[in-house]
Order: structure tokens, then C-alpha cells, then sequence
């Protein structure tokens, strides 16, 4: 499952993919943010996130070929 660096080019993938098969290609959706801590169960140190708060995922999938186009993004304009 070839992961792609830009949204262009998983939108120019994507494209090329449903053009070729209209009927059996599905494109979803993913967005996961994580919850945050309340203050009382929260640790007392006061170190940055590590990890990104929210993550979206968008993917394309062709059931009839085996083709799967995958994008990550965890930036808010993009």
C-alpha cells in the first residue's frame, strides 16, 4: 500500500484510479483526535505532546484490483 507525500498527488492517483474502475473503487474517510486528560489524572510534568493531536487519513481502495492509495496528514490547512 504505497503511502503518498502530498494530497495532490494522492487527488491525481485517486482520479486516475476511479477513472479506470468507476464501479469498485471506494474512497473513505478517517479522522482521529486524540482525547485530552482531565488536570486531575494528567502527570505533573510539563512536557510538549509527542505525538499529533488529531490525524486525517484518506484512502482509496479498488477491491477488484488490489490497488490502495493511502494519505496522512496531520496538518489543519492543507
Amino acid at each position: 500500500m504505497p503511502h503518498l507525500a502530498t494530497a495532490q498527488q494522492w487527488l491525481t492517483q485517486s482520479t486516475l484510479l476511479l477513472q479506470a474502475r468507476p464501479t469498485t473503487t471506494r474512497i473513505t474517510t478517517k479522522y482521529t483526535h486524540a482525547t485530552t486528560v482531565s488536570k486531575k489524572s494528567r502527570p505533573r510534568r510539563n512536557a510538549p505532546p509527542t505525538e499529533p493531536t488529531a490525524l486525517l487519513t484518506l484512502k482509496t481502495y479498488d477491491p477488484a484490483s488490489g490497488a490502495t492509495l493511502k494519505y496522512e496528514t496531520n496538518k489543519a490547512a492543507e
